[in-house]
């Protein structure tokens, strides 16, 4: 009995540290909370009691498995002194109990507050009551607060507060440099500022009225007050008027006031000739007329007007641009950010806009905002002040970064914001919603500003309106709207194709009419384009039954590269062949997703990694070399050794040769210190293509690509989790997964696809994926929606049951797994379950479960053979213990503690495996694989839950 009452003694210190734990965190719990807790320490005391004072109650369960182990037991009752302290002890748990629960001052429910002012009592179990009804999900319990705060939007805006005085001074500086005026330059009784410049050695006084006819009235007096600042001065330099006037349009530098000569200009005047744009309007030209990629054409040969929606489910409209010329017209304080998925056209409808609107300022069009496009790719706004964002784009075209800022301020200006999702350190969401802060600080009451993006850089919806600030219209403070750029119909199709060759587009637009599939992979421009380059070249029509994104992206990437090829004959010794330019290409793109680089790359990491890929550069990746193109064969770490000009002459050559190969190209926001691919659809493809390879690779037809794959993952450290964040990368995977499966039905890909997402070649977590199925069902038969913070616990009890039959039947042979199964199974749902699913609600009965469990399980295995009937009793024993002590332990307590909201590591982890059905789901869907080969593997129940808080993400 002394080890009893020891553990006794145990179980009651951790009784008083849990409950000490939650009164010590009381600002983060309430005190219903609180009173859960110590009912269930009671809970964890109780059954021990009884075994230390009714010693036969003991016995009964125990004695039988003794026995059949050949081990004699004899009970002891307990001495007066342990009977002493264990009142003491209970009667010491009571007042501590009592005393912390009075005398909670943590964080207090609605339903206290209620009770309180009605001044109705309560007790432990009652608000005990009242958290498993919470837990339960019958009356939620929410924290109550006096005042409750209004949500604020992150679109604070920022204010122009400068005064008219300051205003034209910074104006009258940034206009003439030698121009300087400091702060006690300004004087008061003649409302003037007397400064030097600095180029002519003089005096310049610059006088602030509010128009033409003040400064009229004015010009005398100001004389007579600056002719007195001469004279007590002794100053003999001569003197310079200017007049700035806030109203009116004026630019007069040879203004007669009386016999004096004075330059007046207006407060729109120096604004207008404030900056030269010339540069930056050549920038803009050079972006829409430079050839795309392999091809003649132009953005603005291709370009068609986009549709769009204002809600993601939304009605759809047909003229974009109309909108946002509307848009910049209005008066109000609305900003958008335009959404879209890749290839959509954002960056080439930003653009596009600037275009037009460059075009307009230079027909001297009035009311035009000047377009700046600032690229985020590979910038950190959140370490950034506003105005060192600015400055660094003005500095590219040799703009004061001031003088940008009083444009933007004064309404000059549209700042478009291209590629939200390509910034740099977004890797969670306090980072991510800080980089829009800066953006947004931006939006001063007559800016306007659009930004562009992916919605997927967000977790959910809730994050999205978070950062981008979309909410209801409001006069006072600046918000988001958000618009959603809508793929190509047919009609668009057809309009971006014309200047395509005739015979290629009515090929295209006739499959597209006929095939749905086909449609959805042209109806991204961006792919409509790559499909009418390659149709003849590649013979794409051969594909038309399994045309998919992936397949359209592969086919342009070689492509590419076999163009290339074949513009460098002669080929050189050094020179790199086609397939070990793709190595060197996907390689970059892999080292771009794991180190979280957005599809940006310095030339220092671009050198470092053109050397390391070379080292580890498998040679059968050499030996695939075009022998039609005269490519050279011969393995490129022997070209490197044995070359004459040098190891390092040689290297250097390679280096040159990765840079100019076609798919990469400077990256112009990065002041060309970077690369970047042409588009971050490429470095995602190359990406999510190698994992897939690497994924299916028993499968792979040819041994080249299985190395390629094998060579790139190892060399490189990909691993799966890294290619589970990135959506889009995790799609081209799929596809191409889907692409070796091409031959196979629907039930099998899906359960491919299934594999892939939670498994990644890894059979303990393929099998831990399933048994996230039945928590699923679980899940829908439970009544209960689909929400992620409660779905850790039923994953996990479901999943115990299931993962301790698959590995104990493992371990023996046939007849023993039989065996063991069927003990299991008996147990498990007799004893286990139900101890287990009790202790959800009240963590402390594992003790009741433990002791139920062992003396179940001994009854069982007493009738089996007495071959082995020992080891088989003790084997399971040890078992049904384990796995009775797991399921009231872990996934009774932590389980209460994530329905309570306050294991934060569980709710994330429920959140992100809840992410991956999501992930699982739409790659089915963009396969069309049917509903009843996905019920198969997720049940019906499962995939409605899935359909349904998809549906109520997107109303959120």
């Amino acid at each position: 009995m002394l080890w009893l009452f020891g553990f006794f003694l145990i179980v009651l210190l951790a009784a008083i540290a849990y409950l000490i734990y939650f009164y010590k965190n009381k600002n983060q719990y309430i005190r219903e909370r609180f009173a859960f807790a110590a009912l269930n320490a009671w809970m964890a005391l109780i059954p021990i009691l009884v075994m230390l004072l009714v010693p036969n109650f003991k016995d009964a369960l125990f004695v039988s498995l003794l026995k059949t182990l050949g081990i004699e037991f004899q009970s002891a009752a307990l001495g007066s002194g342990e009977t002493t302290i264990i009142l003491f002890a209970l009667a010491g748990l009571l007042v501590i109990t009592q005393y912390l629960y009075k005398n909670w001052d943590g964080e207090k429910s609605t339903a206290q507050y209620r009770r309180e002012q009605v001044g109705q009592h309560c007790n432990v179990v009652i608000d005990s009551y009242l958290m498993v009804r919470h837990i339960a999900g019958i009356e939620l319990l929410e924290k109550y607060t006096p005042e409750p705060e209004i949500a604020r939007t992150p679109l604070t805006g920022a204010k122009a507060d400068l005064t008219w005085r300051e205003q034209a001074k910074d104006l009258v500086e940034l206009a003439c440099s030698d121009y300087r005026f400091e702060a006690d330059d300004w004087k008061e009784a003649a409302r003037c500022w007397i400064g030097t410049d600095r180029g002519r050695g003089s005096r310049v006084v610059l006088a602030v009225r509010r128009d033409v006819a003040e400064a009229k009235t004015q010009f005398a007096v100001l004389q007579d007050y600056v002719a007195d600042v001469w004279r007590n001065h002794k100053w003999n330099e001569p003197v310079a008027y200017i007049v700035a006037v806030q109203a009116g349009d004026i630019n007069d530098k040879h203004y007669q006031f009386g016999e004096q000569t004075a330059w007046v200009v207006s407060e729109s005047a120096l604004l207008d000739d404030l900056v030269d744009f010339r540069d930056y309007f050549r920038h803009i030209r050079e972006q829409i007329g430079k050839p795309l990629q392999n091809t003649d054409l132009t953005l603005r040969d291709v370009y068609t007007v986009s549709r769009y929606r204002l809600a993601e489910e939304g009605k759809v409209y047909n003229n974009i641009e109309a909108m946002l010329d509307e848009w910049l017209a209005e008066n109000t304080l609305r900003q958008l950010a335009l959404l879209g998925e890749y290839g959509q056209g954002k960056t080439t409808l930003s653009w596009m806009l600037s275009y037009r609107l460059m075009q307009r300022v230079e027909a001297n069009q009035s009311a035009v905002r000047i377009p700046i496009v600032l690229t985020l790719r590979g910038k950190s706004p959140r370490n950034l002040e506003p105005q060192e964002l600015l400055g660094a784009w003005a500095g590219r075209f040799g703009i004061d970064g001031r003088a940008l800022m009083k444009l933007l301020i004064a309404g000059r200006l549209l700042l478009i914001f291209e590629g939200f999702d390509e910034v740099e350190l977004s890797g969670d969401k306090e980072k991510r919603i800080q980089h829009f802060q800066t953006l947004w600080d931006l939006s001063y009451p007559q800016a306007k500003i659009l930004i562009t993006g992916r919605p997927n850089f967000f977790l959910d919806n809730r994050e999205l309106k978070q950062a981008l600030g979309i909410q209801e219209p409001s006069s006072v403070h600046p918000f988001c709207e958000a618009v959603w750029l809508e793929t190509f119909d047919l009609a668009q199709i057809e309009a971006c194709l014309s200047e395509v060759d005739a015979s290629v587009r009515k090929e295209i637009v006739d499959l597209a009419r006929r095939d749905v599939k086909f449609r959805e992979v042209v109806a991204r421009p961006s792919m409509l384009h790559n499909v009418s380059v390659m149709w003849k070249p590649r013979n794409l029509a051969q594909y038309k039954d399994r045309m998919s994104s992936a397949l359209v992206m592969d086919e342009f990437v070689r492509y590419t590269l076999e163009r290339q090829a074949a513009k460098d004959k002669p080929v050189q010794y050094m020179q790199l062949n086609t397939p070990e330019r793709a190595y060197f290409m996907t390689g970059v793109a892999v080292y771009m997703l794991v180190n979280e680089l957005n599809n940006q790359i310095t030339h220092q990491q671009l050198d470092q990694l053109v050397k390391l890929l070379a080292d580890k550069m498998p040679e059968a990746i050499s030996r695939q070399g075009i022998v039609s193109l005269g490519e050279t064969r011969q393995p490129l770490r022997e070209r490197l050794t044995h070359a004459r000009e040098g190891y390092e002459a040689a290297l250097n050559g390679i280096k040159t040769d990765v840079r100019s190969c076609g798919l990469l190209e400077r990256d112009l926001a990065s002041r060309g210190d970077s690369f970047k691919f042409g588009h971050k659809s490429f470095m995602e493809f190359l990406a999510g293509k190698v994992f897939g390879q690497w994924w299916a690779r028993k499968d792979l037809e040819t041994e080249d690509d299985k190395l390629l794959a094998e060579s790139l993952i190892n060399t490189l450290k990909l691993k799966s989790n890294m290619v589970l964040k990135q959506p889009e990368t995790l799609g081209f995977a799929a596809e191409w997964v889907l692409h070796v499966q091409q031959h196979s039905d629907d039930d099998t890909k899906a359960n491919v696809l299934f594999d892939f997402i939670f498994g990644v070649q890894n059979i303990v977590k393929q099998q831990w994926g399933r048994f996230l199925t039945y928590s699923l069902s679980a899940r829908y038969c439970s009544g209960e929606k689909a929400v992620q913070k409660h779905f850790g616990w039923h994953t996990i009890v479901t999943a115990a049951i299931f993962l301790v039959v698959s590995v104990t039947s493992a371990a023996g042979d046939a007849v023993f797994a039989v065996i063991v199964i069927f003990v299991l199974v008996v147990t498990f749902i007799v004893v286990g379950i139900v101890s287990g699913v009790i202790s959800i609600v009240f963590p402390a009965t594992i003790i009741l479960a433990v002791v139920l469990a062992v003396s179940v399980t001994n009854m069982i295995i007493t009738g089996l053979s007495k071959f082995f009937l020992v080891s088989l009793t003790v084997l399971i024993s040890i078992l049904t213990v384990m796995v009775a002590l797991a399921m009231g332990l872990f996934f009774g307590v932590l389980g209460g503690l994530l329905a309570g909201k306050n294991s934060r590591k569980i709710q994330q982890y429920a959140s992100s495996a809840w992410m991956q059905f999501e992930h699982w789901h739409t790659a089915c869907q963009s396969a069309k694989i049917s509903d009843e080969a996905m019920e198969k593997v997720v049940g019906k129940g499962g995939l409605a839950l899935i359909k349904e808080a998809k549906a109520e993400d997107k109303k959120v």
